[in-house]
């Protein structure tokens, strides 16, 4: 009988949880609602190539591209059945979003409690998912990214219900889903391959059932591929976007930013930084939680008092705890870099655990079988976050990738603190301090989703407003980006180019760009060339030729026409001439029309 209201309550709560994790994820999307993303840096891509598909273009044959094909499909797909616009996009991304918080909350059952659970997604949809930059989950710098995301988290699911319950099924729908990971974007090719040979060697499928996970692995990506080919697509397009995606990996610009922006690559500067930031979280983080378990210890000792804690004293002393909280421990909580040591530290829990396993084990490979299946699964999810990872593994920067790399790390973080430590510190209470991790992460989720909430109604406040959605923005750019759009519609133009960014106004007026050019940042003119873009400018000269002053800053330089594409800028001089200049505060826009039209 006890058991079953243990059950009952347990239940309960989960549902509490889930409803309340739900209701969060709706009523933020209502608050971001077209607040999430910018105008000018890569988003108006992501609208701009499905359009663009839809019109007949190829990707890779007429669209350059450096995605999967399938995450654009997928949107034109979706242009067909709900029209061209931005809240079609904006749809899909909040529907994804919330495929993903409920994957990763299935997945941390695995592993900890409910109410561990909760502390974790509440802390991923602040601090990622509503991310007011690019790196959001809803209006991202590419769709690609966060369908390939939700189909890996799948995949991870369901290969961890595979080494629980055994069944095959399990397995073959674990393939599926990476495959799909896999054509949207190529982030967590490391993984498919791990998992591949998971299947082989560590918890083998039987032959039949191997090969069927394996067509299911590359059956949406067969069909994906197949389908551009059969609009045109040659082999000849894939080898030279192939070749330009090589030169733009290796390109100077690139290597510098993965290795100051993303932490792909070792830097010993940002190495000791981060260090310096581990102390930092945890030395802070151990006064604020030591008060909070004190606190919370006390309220549980009724044997310290002469009378039962009744309910209205518990409210009285918490409220009285919020007054003398050291808020100050946290005031800054909520800045890019606070967890840029995560990657490496689930790297030390999993040589930890390693360690510790061959130790019980005796050093000796064939009595590892005998572990938990708690401890497999956990171990499992340490390399998996880990593979995942790689691309932030020096440096997680919630500003650039890491909120795509963040929630498995930091599951792997918080179920060894809130799950490991107090079953082997016995001392420790293990309630208390679940619910102790539980409000200090709490708190800091609420000062991410604060912060975010202030960008968004301090400086996105302008809307920038077109038959085919709005979103909003600085004043700054959207003054001038709005009279460009307002002067171009009543134009009677077959195309024109924004140079270096800004393709959202092509989406938006509805007239088409160049699709190889319609984004030049210095990466790309880099694997261009300058001179070959010029040489493609002479022959296509289009209608206009729109200039902005977008800051280029992170790449190393100004902006285009001071110590950027130079060549490029002459050609337009040359044969365009400025038409109208629209301006506001640091930003400029220039429409160039062409000469003698």
């Amino acid at each position: 009988m006890n058991n079953s209201k243990l059950k009952i309550e347990k239940n309960f709560w989960e549902i509490v949880f889930l409803f309340f994790i739900s209701f969060l994820y709706i009523i933020l999307g209502i608050v971001f609602w077209g607040r999430q993303g910018h105008i000018i840096v890569d988003c108006g891509r992501e609208l701009y190539i499905p359009s663009a598909m839809l019109n007949g273009y190829v990707l890779y044959k007429d669209i350059f591209n450096i995605y999967g094909p399938l995450s654009y499909q997928i949107n034109a797909l979706l242009y067909i059945f709900f029209g061209e616009n931005l809240n079609t996009l904006l749809f899909a991304g909040f529907c994804n979003g919330f495929l993903i918080i409920i994957t990763l909350y299935l997945i941390s059952k695995t592993v900890t409690s409910a109410i561990n659970c909760f502390g974790f997604i509440f802390l991923v949809i602040c601090s990622c998912i509503y991310s007011t930059w690019i790196c959001n989950y809803i209006f991202p710098y590419s769709y690609s990214i966060v369908y390939s995301l939700s189909s890996f988290l799948l995949s991870v699911l369901f290969l961890v219900y595979y080494v629980k319950y055994s069944k095959s099924e399990f397995a073959i729908l674990s393939c599926f889903f990476i495959g799909i990971s896999i054509a949207t974007k190529y982030e967590y090719y490391l993984y498919c391959v791990f998992l591949i040979f998971f299947l082989i060697f560590f918890k083998p499928l039987k032959i039949k059932n191997f090969c069927l996970a394996f067509l299911a692995m590359i059956f949406l990506p067969s069909i994906s591929v197949s389908i551009l080919f059969l609009q045109g697509l040659k082999l000849q397009d894939c080898i030279d976007t192939w070749s330009l995606i090589q030169k733009l990996f290796y390109s100077s610009m690139t290597q510098s930013f993965y290795t100051e922006m993303t932490g792909l690559f070792f830097d010993k500067e940002i190495f000791f930084a981060n260090l310096q930031r581990f102390w930092q979280f945890w030395s802070n983080a151990s006064l604020t939680l030591f008060i909070i378990y004190f606190f919370l210890w006390l309220m549980k000792r009724k044997e310290l008092f002469n009378f039962n804690i009744s309910l209205n004293i518990k409210i009285a002393l918490s409220i009285l705890f919020f007054f003398i909280f050291p808020f100050n421990l946290i005031n800054n909580v909520s800045h890019e870099f606070l967890f840029s040591w995560l990657p490496l530290s689930a790297l030390c829990i999993l040589l930890f655990l390693l360690g510790q396993s061959f130790w019980k084990a005796k050093y000796k490979l064939g009595n590892l079988k005998r572990l938990l299946i708690d401890q497999k699964i956990f171990i499992l999810l340490s390399i998996i976050s880990l593979l995942s990872a790689l691309k932030a593994l020096f440096f997680l920067n919630l500003r650039v990738y890491g909120t795509f790399t963040f929630p498995l790390v930091f599951l792997v973080n918080f179920v060894f603190i809130c799950e490991y430590i107090p079953n082997n510190i016995k001392r420790l209470d293990k309630r208390v301090w679940q619910i102790s991790w539980l409000i200090f992460f709490l708190f800091v989720g609420s000062a991410f989703s604060m912060k975010y909430f202030q960008n968004s109604y301090e400086k996105n406040i302008s809307a920038f407003q077109s038959e085919k959605g709005t979103i909003y923005g600085d004043e700054d750019i959207v003054s001038p980006m709005s009279s460009a759009y307002k002067y171009l519609k009543e134009k009677s133009i077959k195309n024109f180019l924004v140079i270096p960014e800004g393709v959202i106004l092509n989406f938006f007026t509805n007239i088409p760009s160049h699709n190889k050019y319609y984004y030049l940042i210095p990466q790309c003119v880099e694997i261009f060339g300058e001179e070959k873009v010029v040489q493609d400018l002479e022959q296509w000269l289009p209608d206009y030729i729109i200039l902005n002053n977008r800051d280029l800053s992170e790449y190393g330089y100004s902006y285009i026409g001071k110590d950027f594409a130079l060549k490029i800028f002459k050609f337009i001089t040359e044969n365009y001439t400025i038409e109208k200049k629209f301006t506001k505060g640091y930003f400029i826009l220039y429409i160039a029309k062409k000469k003698g039209s």
